[in-house]
């Protein structure tokens, strides 16, 4: 049968980082928002009118995902689990954070519901901390407490790079970073122009992108690992094959 991914933003813009790169921090005004319930309860609606053996991925977003509080992504995680298996559908949760707010608390959800977690970290600290702030701080040292934890307790997360000019040329140092961290399933993506001026310094044009993608293709290849999963170069080789990307 068929598959489907669907992101969700149930935070809306909510965060507790200000990244100088993020194209919501123009936006964040007063407390965020959290999804209404019945957002969820469509949700319900729409898994039960999916077809019997598709498989469904439901990937959980923000802003900061965690700020939407336990009892809600709990409440979230049981009704569509519940729902998706009356209608014999395959469903599978994952979420994206930053980590910086996670605890065993939250971990002990995860387990217990088989989500997938990956976190946002661009790079080794020089990198990350340059952008990715919780005030004055960087949260490099916050991030990384996160994947252990996550480890000890069975949970190998993936990570999501954000690439800004403070990385071209770095090809080799990210990918060192990561495969040295055994941070072996990543993806990295382009800060792009959205807008606003503020951000226009920090923002990859097309032929940077380009150049800095085959150098890290170039790497990828030559260390011949299959356990190093990139997902961009994974869904351009399964396109060329003709596969689903």
């Amino acid at each position: 049968m068929g598959s489907l991914s669907i992101l969700f933003k149930p935070i809306s813009a909510g965060c507790n980082l200000r990244c100088t790169y993020c194209y919501y921090t123009a936006r964040r005004r007063g407390q965020h928002r959290v999804m209404e319930p019945a957002t969820v309860n469509a949700l319900l609606g729409f898994l039960r009118g999916i077809p019997a053996g598709y498989n469904v991925s439901f990937i959980w977003h923000g802003g900061e995902l965690l700020l939407v509080g336990r009892r809600f992504f709990l409440n979230a995680l049981t009704r569509t689990t519940k729902a998706a298996n009356d209608a014999g559908v395959q469903l599978r949760h994952s979420v994206q954070s930053n980590g910086t707010l996670l605890d065993a608390a939250w971990i002990e959800l995860f387990v217990l519901h088989d989500v997938s977690v990956s976190l946002s970290l661009d790079g080794p600290k020089d990198i990350h901390d340059l952008h990715r702030r919780v005030g004055r701080r960087g949260s490099f040292d916050r991030a990384m407490r996160a994947i252990s934890m996550l480890r000890d307790a069975g949970i190998q997360p993936g990570v999501l790079a954000t690439l800004t000019q403070a990385s071209l040329g770095r090809e080799e140092d990210l990918f060192a970073f990561f495969t040295g961290e055994r941070l072996l399933s990543f993806d990295i993506l382009p800060c792009f122009f959205s807008g606003d001026r503020s951000r226009r310094p920090l923002t990859i044009a097309p032929d940077e992108w380009a150049t800095f993608m085959i150098r890290l293709f170039d790497l990828w290849y030559e260390r011949d690992d299959p356990a190093i999963q990139i997902r961009f170069f994974n869904s351009v080789l399964r396109g060329l094959l003709g596969r689903r990307p």
